[in-house]
């Protein structure tokens, strides 16, 4: 799923949602959403009416601490993207995208390895990064031949994985991710 807010005639991807996530929780303060969200592929939702959020936090404080990592994670995965967008070269902009999504994919899949289903077309991708569809394609082009990725159809594939996170400075925060402090029950 992507998240999108679109003004006037463009469209700023700042969000993708892989399974698993908790769609909206970040615009649940507000009267209404000031994005919209669509699938890409097949996906299963369960509403959470923000009316029965107060007896969620009373009822289950170890819960509500979940909500809370949750933005926090969201948080993380923002900031990291806006690092390597005001930082870095285009190349690795989508190298440190692709690591991202597989390393999120990966804490709700133990059994990923180095490749993973990827159903955003390059437009997203290249939004999601800041840069055009057309520098997207480039730019998997460029990791191909510095032997990085292959990618056929919708599906990436590390070829030396250690390589990639060295070229981006890839920090796998999702792995390093503690809930021992978390409250019982």
């Amino acid at each position: 799923m992507v998240s999108y807010i679109k003004d006037n005639d463009s469209i700023s991807v700042y969000d993708i949602h892989l399974p698993g996530d908790i769609v909206g929780l970040n615009q649940m303060i507000y009267s209404r959403a000031d994005h919209t969200t669509y699938c890409v592929s097949n996906a299963k939702f369960c509403p959470f009416p923000r009316q029965h959020l107060d007896d969620l936090v009373v009822q289950s404080p170890r819960l509500a601490a979940i909500l809370h990592i949750n933005s926090l994670i969201d948080k993380s995965i923002l900031h990291d993207r806006l690092s390597m967008i005001c930082t870095r070269d285009a190349h690795v902009r989508l190298c440190h995208f692709l690591l991202q999504l597989l390393f999120r994919l990966r804490f709700m899949n133990n059994d990923l390895r180095d490749q993973y289903y990827c159903p955003l077309n390059q437009t997203a991708i290249g939004d999601a990064i800041g840069v055009t569809s057309v520098h997207v394609s480039r730019m998997f082009s460029r990791l191909a031949e510095m032997n990085l990725i292959s990618r056929q159809r919708n599906f990436i594939k590390f070829l030396d994985l250690q390589k990639a996170i060295n070229l981006c400075g890839f920090v796998d925060r999702y792995s390093e991710i503690r809930v021992d402090w978390l409250p019982e029950g």
